[in-house]
């Protein structure tokens, strides 16, 4: 994939965030049934995978696209995070793919890197997995 333009980039981003934002937000994800639950984890899941891709192209070249990126892995952490460990085996092994994508495998863990310096817990031991 070629570099987008800012304008282009902001769209983009402009469309994912709105997508986003119609989903059942993510701190109501456990009510659900546990199929619809693990679906509308893979879902937030590759939304925060694509910002982390859109963002991760621009930010080697301007620091606010690197933070973007850093938010949108520390996103996604936190909907990994609503997964206990008894349920990992069952969710689609797309969010697996998504999370080990080589842009997406470098913004997680330099966030798992910034959680344990500043002493905050990690959620799952999905994560455990991630370099320090």
């Amino acid at each position: 994939m070629g570099q987008l333009s800012e304008q282009d980039t902001l769209a983009v981003e402009d469309s994912i965030n709105r997508f986003i934002v119609s989903l059942i937000p993510v701190h109501q994800i456990g009510a659900l049934h546990t199929g619809d639950k693990h679906n509308m984890i893979v879902v937030h899941t590759l939304a925060q995978a694509a910002l982390i891709r859109l963002f991760y192209l621009r930010a080697e070249v301007d620091q606010l696209w690197g933070e973007k990126c850093m938010l949108a892995a520390r996103s996604m952490l936190l909907i990994i995070g609503q997964v206990s460990d008894m349920d990992i085996d069952y969710l689609d092994p797309i969010v697996g793919v998504s999370i080990f994508l080589p842009d997406n495998f470098h913004c997680l863990a330099a966030e798992r890197r910034l959680c344990s310096a500043a002493g905050r817990q990690q959620p799952t031991s999905l994560f455990a997995r991630l370099p320090k």
